[in-house]
């Protein structure tokens, strides 16, 4: 499942002050992101479920099917919008 979400990173020197997604603060255990000229960055991400550099822009949110169905069970709704 790809949504479009925007991905916010606040850091001050080397440490990260915070990370939100889709304006939600979260805790990621792992953050990988593509880059391509001329697409919406996708960003791969390990979410810590429990509950300054400024990175703010659009990207697409995958999630493989073992975290979507996982979110779902705990009672997550999925964004709407356009998927792959």
């Amino acid at each position: 499942m790809t949504n479009v979400n925007r991905l916010e990173i606040t850091s001050r020197g080397s440490i990260v002050q915070e990370i939100k997604l889709g304006g939600h603060p979260v805790y990621l255990t792992a953050l990988d992101v593509r880059l391509r000229p001329e697409k919406i960055p996708i960003a791969t991400i390990g979410l810590d479920v429990t509950d300054g550099i400024v990175v703010d822009v659009d990207v697409k949110t995958r999630l493989n099917t073992n975290t979507y169905e996982a979110l779902v069970a705990m009672g997550w709704t999925p964004p709407k919008g356009e998927t792959e």
